[in-house]
């Protein structure tokens, strides 16, 4: 009975581990227009790296966002709900490819509901008092701290970086 016992647990079947999950929502599931400046503080293997300044629209038709640093844009993204553009400057890190920026900016702004209908198999998420929490097989893998609001701190633990969003509303559009 215990060799069965052993092994039964032996061959029980384990979690996958858990993998970046990834978004691609239609803009106007945002349900809202947004024109922020943005200051953007990436935290990485501990290290923190320069601040980016953000300037970030939406409204139904699509997600323009574009990347400054050092005074020169470093990246820009657009996104229409059907076709992902982006270019980026010589010195993008090739670790952060320009879908993971939309994931992570929906994942942050986007309402709970229209990010849970698009969710994979064995993938949840919630609102938890000021935390909303991305979970793959019952493991955290993504945490937003006060997410939709012009203050956010996304840690994704998969990836192994902290994101720190401060947004300020701002007048007109970027182009």
């Amino acid at each position: 009975m215990i060799s069965a016992l052993l092994t039964a647990c032996a061959s029980a079947p384990t979690a996958p581990p858990p993998v970046a999950v990834s978004f691609r929502l239609p803009p106007a599931s945002l349900g809202r227009t947004l024109a922020w400046q943005q200051r953007l503080q990436v935290t990485s293997q501990g290290r923190a790296q320069p601040p980016l300044d953000a300037l970030l629209e939406a409204d139904a038709q699509g997600l323009r966002l574009a990347l400054l640093g050092t005074g020169q844009t470093l990246a820009r993204l657009e996104w229409d709900g059907q076709s992902l553009h982006a270019e980026q400057a010589a010195g993008w890190p090739k670790e952060i490819p320009a879908e993971r920026v939309l994931s992570d900016m929906q994942l942050a702004l986007w309402p709970l509901t229209a990010l849970q209908a698009a969710l994979p198999a064995d993938t949840t998420l919630a609102d938890e008092g000021p935390l909303r929490v991305l979970r793959q097989h019952g493991v955290v893998v993504t945490t937003v701290r006060d997410p939709g609001t012009l203050h956010i701190e996304l840690a994704n633990q998969v990836l192994g970086y902290t994101l720190r969003i401060d947004s300020t509303p701002m007048d007109g559009a970027i182009r």
